[in-house]
């Protein structure tokens, strides 16, 4: 069982490698299968085709990000702090990151079975954190009761979401000054009484 595991893990790693220098569509199995050191027809014995790949490759990232976002979220009290916490994770993992980043904010919208797919469950479940932090600020009173907050939290999304993939395909601005601007607009949109200077 533990071979299959690591050698799961290795053509997973193998693929984002592959699919990040040349492109999903560019990408062959038999190229992932030559990185990972294994033969042709085990990948399908893991998977169903490439698309299955790269599916199981966002799955995979996002699980890992939301499990520690989650556990970093439940020791911070203050709704600010707690943003941060999301949109410092968010970039820190883009740039630190660069194979799955690129496979994540580029190729991904190359595969046609997620763009069909509507909304991948491990991204609804990241938003579904965004949310829950923004309903808690309401509940305490930090965010306007006003704020709709499947709105804002796919708005925060859609600011790193953009400036992610403008960052693999440009790296012009540094990737904390992105975060301290991403910050700022957001928490001046929804907290009330923001510490934030002017």
């Amino acid at each position: 069982m533990g071979k299959d595991i690591n050698k799961k893990k290795r053509i997973l790693e193998a693929a984002t490698t592959v699919i990040a220098q040349k492109g999903y569509h560019s990408t062959k199995v038999s190229d992932i299968a030559k990185l990972a050191e294994v033969a042709d027809g085990t990948i399908y014995l893991y998977f169903k085709n490439k698309d299955n790949i790269l599916l199981t490759i966002l799955s995979d990232a996002l699980r890992d990000l939301n499990k520690k976002l989650i556990y970093q979220l439940n020791n911070i009290n203050s709704v600010e702090n707690k943003i941060k916490k999301i949109i410092d994770n968010h970039l820190k993992f883009i740039s630190q990151n660069n194979s799955m980043a690129q496979v994540l904010q580029i190729e991904l919208r190359s595969c046609s079975t997620f763009m069909r797919g509507g909304m991948f469950p491990e991204l609804r479940n990241y938003l579904k954190i965004i949310e829950e932090v923004i309903s808690y600020g309401i509940r305490i009173g930090q965010i306007k009761k006003d704020i709709d907050v499947k709105i804002a939290a796919k708005s925060l999304f859609g600011m790193l979401d953009e400036l992610s993939t403008i960052w693999i395909l440009r790296k012009k601005h540094a990737i904390n000054k992105m975060a301290k601007t991403v910050f700022e607009i957001f928490c001046r949109g929804t907290i009330k009484n923001t510490s934030i200077n002017p």
